[in-house]
């Protein structure tokens, strides 16, 4: 017996130096197993020696060595007909591990158990050395424990024993994709992606984790999908969204993941052969999937990049300018925009010259998602575009085809005019005014014919939209130029009954608002847009409430970045007085609906999307300085963004709009500036009240809480505060606020003690004195006075909640707190006071003798 254990223990020194000994050891400790009946002292031996590693919780080399070790020689040769007796030796150790470990009370001895094994089943996948249901339910539990490690380790173990035949009953695979989407560790999140098998049953979860937190969970998730199984259980749709979210990807480690190893690897080079039409079939675009062909066209881009070389010669082998089908346009499309060698030589290869190319849009008209494609490519400054207009005969007759062949003939698709104004616009670029007249004529012409057919104006609204989104207009031309659009086209379109056509016409009318610098042709047309939001159907009002948003914005910029110009009056321009009422007028139309509630002492409105849209609309205004955020507004979106949560409703996706647009736009409110924080402190108790109104009895308590948390995040001091940011403060402290805060809610406090038999009283009393605790008021160390204003205050509260025996459980613990400031304010007065001699610095450096824990349980095993 103690020959075997000198034995082990000189193995196992031995074996924690290098991985190239492991097989040297083993043999050693296989030779003392076979010859004779030795496996009792062998195995006890071997146990002693392992116990040693159960206690290591850091994961240093040496115990990942021993690890690796203990695994590989337990289960070696392990089969019923090759070697009885090292199966015998590998079941007893495995059932040491499982009831003498597994359960144990010491985290590391459950972490190392857990490894062990998971190593083991690596390393031997027969079933002949365990039983793989018991093993599963006892690694089941340990998915629960306490410490993330020692559950990511369990999964890294059941990674082995799922069922990827039948993932939909099989125990281990539930438990996987639930611990995958619940779990609070990103450790284990991470090892659920790399356990689990891919299949239908996980694939939803799966790419629920492309919009994880955690980078490095993103990143297991696009290797997971980037496996053979998930290559096979991911259809076009699917890779098309796995696509699109790789390329919004805001982490440069996570993209690089994506490209190299899901794209490059796994798509293109093993499923499709290095072939960029199979790659490009995998997501079966449709010609109307604007976004999709980006998607597709920059991956194809991204490859190139990789592999130009074999990329553009098979493509130039490949694609031909005579027969282009949409997946080819598409692959032209993606490599003739690029600015780089390869990009000229194929440009040059398939399009010869700028008669070519016109011939060929002329050629493709009939086919939209090819022509599409096609006049795109004039677009890219670096590309196609440069190389046109340095031709500047093949100038003009590509102009003078899109004139004629597309702007003024009345069976071109409409699909492609925008298309055709930027590419006119990109290639006259040296010529705006020429250009501007020359698109307009083309607008007026479709109204001017003998037989005028109701998609005729809306086919000049088209033109007249994408060239009013690209002018660039001054205040002498301008109204010359849009006179007779606005009379003969706008006005009369927005009369129609088509929801199409009068959209079109409203938007074109925004346009012509917007361009005009003088803020004439506001003045003039903004009536025009609040008897929109009034009387017309909702789709209409809503795009005329971001209308109205857009011109208030505009006025607001305008007004205040050059008022000086404005003083002056010019002949023709309103004055700051007409601006004034017609600024007023505009926030009347946005506001009024969203605070009539608070005024008729309603409810908050239900969502909706009209709702929605105002709210954005505000929040925009609001920080343009368009609008100058005061209580009542505050009180009403903050509200608005509690009351959903307390509703018993279904969520919609105007819920989804408004909980969004709020989240975003509260936090940026609240830490621009610390006056900002103040008013969210003014409208507090309204905003708690209101909140509890709007929620049932059941959840009037918790919901007030979350608000009332909420709200003391926002008047807190602002996370990581840059040094920019403290001065913007004015010299303030942050902290200053949650110091009134308390003022404000122990005052309070009294006032609602006088109705302590109202359930609302007592629920707001609760969570008033539980919201006291969560305050920063170390500004109170500076401000000795504030700290025995609130003290007293204290003291008259008590007197009153005495009855309520929680409530009083939270003042005696805030008082506590008040205490601790005091006697430090106190403390460092009078350090100030009387300082102190200049005392010797105590020397911190760690002793040299000092040794790690692991190294010295690892140097334990020198027996």
């Amino acid at each position: 017996m103690e020959e075997e254990t000198r034995v082990c223990a000189r193995v196992f020194q031995d074996a924690q130096m290098s991985f190239a000994v492991h097989e040297r050891c083993a043999g050693v400790l296989e030779k003392r197993l076979v010859n004779g009946n030795r496996t009792d002292n062998v195995l006890h031996a071997f146990v002693e020696c392992a116990k040693h590693i159960l206690l290591a919780y850091s994961r240093e080399p040496p115990a990942e060595r021993l690890v690796a070790f203990v695994a590989t020689f337990a289960t070696s040769n392990v089969s019923l007909h090759a070697n009885p007796v090292k199966l015998d030796f590998c079941k007893r150790f495995g059932q040491f591990l499982c009831d003498a470990c597994l359960n144990s009370a010491d985290k590391s001895v459950r972490f190392r158990a857990c490894h062990v094994l998971s190593s083991m089943l690596e390393k031997s996948h027969d079933e002949a050395w365990y039983d793989a249901t018991a093993l599963a339910e006892q690694l089941l539990i340990r998915t629960d424990d306490k410490l993330p490690r020692v559950r990511a380790t369990a999964i890294e173990a059941l990674r082995f024993l799922q069922d990827a035949t039948n993932p939909e009953d099989d125990l281990v695979t539930k438990k996987l994709v639930a611990l995958m989407s619940t779990d609070s560790s990103s450790l284990v999140r991470k090892a659920c992606l790399s356990a689990l098998s891919v299949s239908s049953f996980s694939l939803p979860e799966i790419l629920l984790r492309l919009r994880d937190t955690k980078e490095d969970v993103r990143r297991s998730a696009y290797k997971a999908l980037g496996s053979a199984q998930g290559f096979v259980h991911l259809d076009a749709a699917a890779r098309m969204h796995v696509l699109q979210c790789g390329q919004s990807e805001r982490s440069e480690t996570v993209r690089r993941t994506f490209s190299e190893h899901l794209l490059l690897k796994s798509w293109y080079r093993v499923a499709c052969g290095a072939d960029t039409f199979k790659f490009l079939a995998l997501f079966d675009l449709q010609a109307n999937e604007e976004p999709c062909i980006h998607a597709a066209a920059e991956a194809v881009r991204c490859i190139s990049r990789v592999d130009p070389d074999a990329v553009f010669e098979s493509a130039a082998d490949k694609l031909d300018l005579d027969s282009l089908d949409f997946h080819a346009a598409v692959l032209m499309h993606a490599l003739c925009s690029e600015p780089n060698h390869h990009a000229q030589i194929l440009r040059e290869r398939l399009i010869q010259s700028v008669a070519t190319y016109t011939c060929a849009v002329n050629y493709y008209k009939s086919d939209v998602a090819v022509c599409h494609l096609l006049l795109s490519l004039i677009g890219s400054q670096d590309g196609y575009g440069h190389d046109v207009r340095a031709d500047e005969h093949g100038c003009k007759e590509l102009v003078e085809v899109l004139r004629t062949e597309f702007l003024l003939n009345p069976f071109c698709d409409m699909g492609l005019l925008a298309d055709v104004v930027h590419a006119v616009r990109f290639i006259m670029q040296g010529a705006s005014n020429v250009v501007d007249a020359m698109l307009l004529e083309c607008a007026v012409a479709h109204i001017e014919t003998d037989s005028l057919t109701p998609q005729d104006p809306v086919r000049a609204l088209t033109i007249l939209q994408a060239t009013l989104s690209s002018m660039q207009a001054t205040e002498r031309n301008f109204a010359a130029m849009i006179e007779p659009l606005v009379d003969r086209v706008i006005l009369p379109t927005l009369q129609v009954s088509d929801l199409h056509s009068r959209g079109l016409a409203i938007q074109c009318m925004a346009l012509v608002c917007l361009q005009d610098q003088s803020l004439v042709q506001t003045v003039t047309f903004a009536p025009l847009f609040l008897q929109v939001v009034e009387r017309d159907q909702e789709q209409i009002q809503i795009e005329a409430v971001r209308i109205l948003v857009d011109l208030l914005t505009f006025v607001h910029v305008h007004v205040h970045a050059q008022k000086q110009a404005f003083d002056v009056e010019a002949e023709g321009q309103p004055s700051l007085e007409r601006l004034a009422q017609l600024t007023s007028a505009l926030e009347q139309a946005v506001l009024a609906p969203i605070m009539s509630w608070r005024s008729c002492e309603s409810s908050i409105p239900k969502p909706s999307p009209m709702l929605a849209t105002r709210v954005q609309g505000l929040c925009k205004l609001i920080l343009s300085g368009a609008v100058i955020a005061d209580r009542d507004i505050m009180v009403t979106l903050l509200t608005i963004f509690h009351s959903r949560d307390a509703a018993n409703e279904e969520t919609t996706s105007s819920d989804s709009l408004i909980q969004q647009t709020l989240s975003v736009f509260l936090p940026a409110f609240a830490f621009a500036s610390i006056s900002h924080r103040l008013v969210i402190e003014d409208a507090f108790m309204d905003v708690l009240r209101n909140t509890l109104q709007q929620a049932s009895a059941r959840k009037g308590a918790a919901q007030a809480w979350r608000a009332a948390q909420y709200m003391a995040f926002l008047t807190g001091e602002r996370p990581r505060a840059s040094a920019a940011t403290k001065l913007s403060t004015g010299g303030q402290k942050s902290e200053s606020v949650h110091a009134k805060l308390a003022t404000t809610i122990l005052s309070h406090l009294r006032d609602l003690m006088s109705q302590r038999d109202s359930v609302f009283a007592s629920v707001l009393v609760r969570v008033l004195s539980r919201l006291l605790n969560s305050l920063d008021l170390a500004s109170l160390h500076r401000e000795h006075e504030s700290c025995r204003e609130l003290s007293v205050l204290l003291e008259s509260c008590e007197r009153l909640v005495w009855e309520d025996k929680r409530a009083m459980t939270y003042l005696q613990s805030f008082g506590n707190k008040l205490n601790e400031i005091d006697s430090a304010s106190s403390k460092q007065t009078s350090i100030q006071q009387f300082p102190l001699e200049k005392q010797t610095p105590v020397d911190t450096k760690p002793s040299q003798n000092a040794m790690d824990p692991l190294s010295c349980r690892i140097s334990s095993l020198k027996l």
